[in-house]
This record gives C-alpha cells, sequence and structure tokens, in this order.
C-alpha cells in the first residue's frame, strides 16, 4: 500500500536530485531547494561510491532532520540498497525495480518488499520501470500495475538523462498509484504531465550545470506546479470527523481505501465495510477478512437503509506496528459505501461515507 500520500502535504511533490561530489555541495544544494519550497531532494551517486553516498546523506539528514532526503545508490540494485540503509533515509529511488509485465508473480520484487519492510518500515520505495536505458516495456498499464503492489511510487523516465517522457505513456502507465517522472521535466513543459503525475525528480532542468541547481530556476518549477494545484484538497475521508481515519487513496481501478490505524488503541482493530452492491473489497495490504457482521439501526444513507450486512475487516499485527492498512472496493456502477470501526464489545462507529460511479 501506499504511504506517499501520508508523508507529503501537497497534491505534486517537486524532489530535486543533487549529483553529489561532496558534503558541502550537497548541503548548499539541498539549501537552495529548501529554500525554493521543494518537497524534499534526492542525492544520487555518479563519481562516488555508494557507501561513501550514504556517508554524505547522513550528514544531509542531520542537518535537515526535518525535511525529506532520499538517495539513488548507484551500482547497487534495490535489494542490495534495502540491506545497506539505516532508518534515517527517507526514500530510496531504483532505476530498476526488476518488474515484468508478462506474469502476475513478481518474486524479485517480493523480496525486496519484504526487506524494506523488515528493515526500513518507514523509508518510501520509487522503483523504476519502463526507465531509460532498460529494455522496451511493451505493456505498460500491465508492467505499472504489476509495480503498484510493490512499491509507493512507479517511477519512469523519458528516453535519456533529461529527455522528457511522451505523454501518452505517462498516461498509459497512471495505475492508481502514484507516478513519478525522473527526466525532462521543466518548468516550460511541467503543466502537460501535472494531471498524470504526481511526483517530479529533476535536475537538468534546474540546475546551471551538473553539480548545481540553479535557485532561480527551482522556485519557477515549484511555483508552477503548486499554481496548477492551487485548488485542489486532498480527498480525506469521513464527512464527519474534523482528523479522519480513512483516506481515498485513489479512483482510477476502484475506490481505494487506507486507514490510519493509530488512532485506535486495540492490538488488531477491526472495521467494517459495507457497499450497496454486494460488499466485495479485495485487500491491498494489512488486513485479513474475518467473515461478516450485521449492523442494526442506522439512519439510511444514499441507497444503504435498513440493517447493514457487512465485510468484517481485521488488521494484522505487522499492519499495526506500521500504522496503516488498505483495501480496495469491487463496486461498479453508482453505489455508496460506508466504513466503521467496530470495538472488541462490537459497538461500531461511523468513519466514513462515500459514493462513486464506476462504468
Amino acid at each position: 500500500m501506499s504511504r506517499y500520500l501520508h508523508v507529503f502535504r501537497h497534491r505534486h511533490t517537486v524532489l530535486p536530485v543533487i549529483h553529489v561530489d561532496s558534503p558541502q555541495q550537497a548541503l548548499r544544494n539541498t539549501h537552495i531547494a529548501r529554500e525554493a519550497g521543494a518537497d524534499g531532494v534526492f542525492l544520487i551517486n555518479h563519481g562516488l561510491p555508494p557507501d561513501t553516498l550514504l556517508e554524505i546523506h547522513s550528514v544531509v539528514a542531520n542537518a535537515h532532520a526535518d525535511w525529506w532526503i532520499g538517495v539513488n545508490c548507484l551500482g547497487l540494485t534495490s535489494e542490495e540498497v534495502f540491506a545497506t540503509v539505516t532508518r534515517n533515509v527517507s526514500g530510496v529511488w531504483a532505476d530498476d525495480a526488476g518488474i515484468s509485465e508478462s506474469q502476475y508473480a513478481q518474486p524479485y520484487a517480493e523480496r525486496v518488499q519484504a526487506l524494506r519492510d523488515s528493515r526500513v518500515p518507514d523509508c518510501l520505495y520509487f522503483g523504476g520501470v519502463a526507465f531509460k536505458h532498460q529494455r522496451q516495456v511493451e505493456d505498460l498499464e500491465a508492467a505499472s500495475q504489476n509495480a503498484s503492489r510493490y512499491m509507493d511510487v512507479v517511477t519512469t523516465s523519458g528516453p535519456a538523462t533529461g529527455q522528457a517522457a511522451d505523454i501518452e505513456k505517462i498516461a498509459r502507465m497512471r495505475a492508481g498509484r502514484p507516478l513519478a517522472i525522473a527526466s525532462g521535466i521543466t518548468p516550460e513543459n511541467v503543466a502537460g504531465y501535472l494531471p498524470h503525475a504526481d511526483s517530479f525528480l529533476v535536475a537538468t532542468g534546474i540546475s546551471r550545470s551538473f553539480t548545481e541547481l540553479e535557485p532561480s530556476r527551482v522556485r519557477e518549477l515549484v511555483q508552477c506546479v503548486r499554481a496548477y494545484e492551487a485548488p485542489w484538497k486532498p480527498s480525506w475521508g469521513s464527512r464527519h470527523d474534523a482528523n479522519p481515519p480513512v483516506s481515498l487513496l485513489g479512483i482510477e481501478h476502484g475506490a481505494e481505501f487506507e486507514i490510519d490505524l493509530a488512532p485506535f488503541p486495540e492490538e488488531n482493530p477491526m472495521f467494517a465495510y459495507v457497499d450497496d452492491v454486494g460488499s466485495k473489497l479485495q485487500i491491498l495490504g494489512g488486513f485479513v477478512t474475518e467473515g461478516r457482521l450485521k449492523i442494526s439501526n442506522r439512519p439510511s444513507f444514499a441507497w444503504l437503509s435498513g440493517d447493514r450486512d457487512c465485510v468484517l475487516l481485521e488488521a494484522t499485527p505487522k499492519a499495526k506496528r506500521l500504522g496503516r492498512a488498505a483495501f480496495r472496493s469491487l463496486g461498479v456502477g453508482e453505489f455508496c459505501v460506508e466504513i466503521y470501526h467496530v470495538a472488541p464489545d462490537r459497538t461500531v462507529r461511523l468513519l466514513h461515507q462515500d459514493d462513486f460511479c464506476f462504468k
């Protein structure tokens, strides 16, 4: 399940990429990005070994302990990176996530996911799919769908460094999870990608040289992105709760919900889901189904009335440690949903109501 929406407060994220050559240079450019209003930075090694990059990352992360600092360790596979990084690394970007579009099972991605979850569970994973200098991917939709089960942000690029991605490619890769573009973005062309992508990993288009960001270009890019999203408001949960624990992650492939487990004191919090078209769902992570629960004496909502025949969901111990769990509604047509918290004594509290139309 994606943690991206819990980490960043903006609809789109601008993450300048710093080609690191020294601690001082990394600190200087991180300051430029932060002053310009960027959401974080990625540090990447070109002429340095990966262990030196991680040492410099620690210096930068200590200087900006309240900000997002990720790494791209060139020369290491995704599996090797997650076996190496420590918990002060906010995110890992890997150019090749090892995703196959031709089969559902993804054994390499499963190993990477298990390693990330066991060692650095709060670290966001930006995994490369259909990335520059890799094999050509024919079925972009299938590749992106497969990838979205194993990473927080599916990450792709244009054909080469500094070259813009085809907008049709980006639109095809939209798979109901955050999507990042890691080449060719500039203040002049970013507007065309804003309806389709969520995150922009940018170096060439905002730099004065290979190792130095241009402050005015970084500010201009951030301003272009923020101007687009000004009218946007996050689609967070309940219409009845000032701090709702239910978030709507996306609707591209059905209504996908994530529940913040922190407000619930139980070891394995339980929830009930119901809609008026059969109450079928797919677990995305962190839940097991525990049969059904009938909830009586509820007021009508849209097309729901009378007793609610709910699917009962129990959060796993691992999900409780991570603080979140997610599922996808399989409802189609016009329908409405309700999500309840179920206390140990089986009393219930309404967390979320919404209505949808999927054809």
